[in-house]
């Protein structure tokens, strides 16, 4: 067995769109408390969204300030076009993405075949950079897989729309726009997600 029952901590899940049902899950992954008190060492979740699931990792370090700061691996073995960047034939090599409100250009970039990207909300540089001898609208450019890592928590329940917003079909799109969500009724609903935390105990 890979996982044992004794890791599992908690699921969460719902409308990917809301923050509410973000910040649970957001909440669930970055606490330090195991159900018994103890310190909790590695905190790890699967993500299930529009039938595909990616790995999380929350990271934890000490800041410059002295206090603790999180990190979340987004890791992707099938990562989708429009996740890395949207990027599209217009003469620039990436698209740029808000994350806060203070953030104008925050771009997650790539190569191949296997990349790690970064988001952390302070700087916009591009790494690694595109290669001048691809074009990013190629198939063969997309990676095999994509490892995202965002810094903060705010940053991260930002990036988790970018990825559902970049997933969602014009047919998931008319279905939003005409129908609210309802609690009741999410069999057919693109907005659902679930997450299922693990961990190791220390």
């Amino acid at each position: 067995q890979i996982l044992l029952q004794a890791q599992f901590v908690t699921c969460s899940g719902g409308n990917i769109l809301d923050d509410d049902h973000l910040d649970t899950f957001i909440s669930d992954i970055t606490d330090d408390e195991g159900s018994n008190g103890g310190k909790l060492r590695k905190m790890a979740a699967t993500f299930f969204f529009l039938e595909h699931v990616v790995a999380i990792l929350r990271l934890k370090r000490r800041g410059k300030n002295g206090e603790d700061e999180y990190w979340y691996d987004f890791i992707d073995s099938l990562p989708h076009h429009e996740t890395l960047g949207g990027l599209e034939d217009t003469g620039g090599s990436s698209r740029s993405i808000a994350l806060d409100g203070n953030t104008t250009s925050n771009d997650i970039s790539g190569g191949y075949p296997m990349d790690r990207f970064a988001v952390d909300g302070t700087n916009d540089e591009l790494y690694p950079a595109f290669e001048d001898n691809m074009s990013p609208t190629e198939d063969s450019y997309i990676p095999n897989a994509a490892r995202i890592r965002v810094e903060g928590k705010d940053n991260f329940k930002l990036f988790l729309k970018w990825y559902a917003c970049s997933k969602f079909s014009d047919d998931n799109q008319a279905y939003i726009s005409t129908y609210p969500w309802d609690d009741m009724k999410t069999d057919f609903d693109p907005r659902v997600f679930q997450a299922f935390v693990w961990t190791c105990a220390a």
